[in-house]
């Protein structure tokens, strides 16, 4: 079952077995990818947005161009064919129904792992090992109540197989998100070895902050060039970590693209609804009568910005140049409970 071996690879990753979280996360990948088009996510194969389109079509043609997986240029007709289909005020996020005959012309390439790049473990470990791990803690805890950022998180060539392993990996199935932006989960393969690894490295590097706290949620996002974020939210964690991979000459404005984190903590007595709610007028409210400012991180290649999850945050502007290769890529790293603070 799907979900008991991501149950399992959440607790076997929560005692530092990643080999055998990999495994439990990869069959939970299987399970969920076999049986598509009948279990829950079927909608994702029933469905489809511009954006995801146009998404799969740049990635096909990117793995031709790169020899990968045996596939062609051809195979991003389809996609681009059916895109024409749709109506001309669709908004990019906005989810469709497929015909039949769409569903059959994308055929077996649409939301299937049909490449996974491999991404192992980095010998000697992920992080930069220079990281002033005391200096990032003292300003952690010195910004009250608990944000900062940092630059050289990964070495390069973690960050260069990371990046990598998001550019080529088919798995990004997730769409929806009415901005249009495309997500990787780590129950639904999100979770190579190195993607678990920096999540264990970052955790035993900053104990005084993290606190040996599981990794509760871990994901990616991928933006198009000209898109909206998320809106401004908290999350059901005590500590975020949040990083960026996609090279700093893809962002046309490097004052922004990043991430704006407010100084106004969500009450603990809000629900996930409350805080995650469509309807931003509540949150919007308790930022204006409780926010001790707001703290704007730039986007930069290979940047941290962790903060207690309790804080308010929301993507900046995104002004990113075209292309597949210019799409913004984050990362985010979730640890433990919101009641154990951050």
């Amino acid at each position: 079952h799907a979900d008991i071996q991501a149950a399992l690879g959440r607790n076997l990753e929560a005692v530092g077995d990643i080999e055998g979280a990999v495994a439990a996360f990869a069959e939970s990948h299987r399970l969920r990818r076999a049986d598509a088009e009948t279990g829950p996510e079927a909608w994702m194969y029933a469905e489809t947005t511009k954006a995801k389109l146009r998404h799969d079509a740049e990635q096909l043609r990117y793995l031709a161009d790169h020899g990968i997986a045996g596939i062609d240029r051809a195979a991003a007709a389809p996609f681009e064919d059916v895109l024409s289909e749709l109506p001309v005020d669709l908004p990019a996020g906005r989810r469709i129904a497929l015909t039949d005959g769409q569903r059959r012309r994308l055929g077996a390439l649409y939301n299937r792992p049909v490449h996974i790049a491999d991404a192992p473990v980095i010998p000697g470990g992920a992080i930069n090992p220079d990281l002033d791990t005391a200096a990032i803690t003292r300003d952690y805890f010195a910004n009250e109540p608990g944000i900062c950022f940092f630059d050289g998180f990964l070495k390069p060539e973690a960050l260069a197989a990371l990046r990598r392993f998001c550019l080529e990996s088919t798995i990004w199935y997730d769409f929806s998100h009415e901005p249009g932006y495309v997500g990787a989960y780590r129950e639904d393969g999100f979770s190579a070895p190195l993607v678990l690894q920096i999540a264990e490295d970052l955790r035993n590097a900053l104990p005084d902050i993290i606190k040996g706290l599981p990794v509760r949620h871990l994901w990616a996002y991928k933006y198009d060039s000209r898109m909206s974020g998320i809106a401004t939210h908290a999350d059901f964690a005590a500590v975020n970590i949040n990083f960026w991979i996609t090279p700093d000459d893809a962002n046309l404005d490097p004052d922004s693209g990043g991430l704006v984190v407010h100084k106004a903590e969500c009450p603990l007595d809000w629900t996930f609804d409350d805080y995650n709610s469509a309807d931003k007028s509540r949150v919007n409210a308790f930022i204006e009568a409780n926010s001790k400012g707001s703290v704007v991180v730039p986007h930069r290649q290979n940047r941290v910005v962790m903060f207690n999850s309790d804080l308010f945050h929301a993507t900046d502007d995104i002004h990113f140049r075209e292309g597949y290769e210019n799409r913004r890529i984050n990362v985010t790293i979730l640890y433990g409970e919101r009641h154990y603070g951050g």
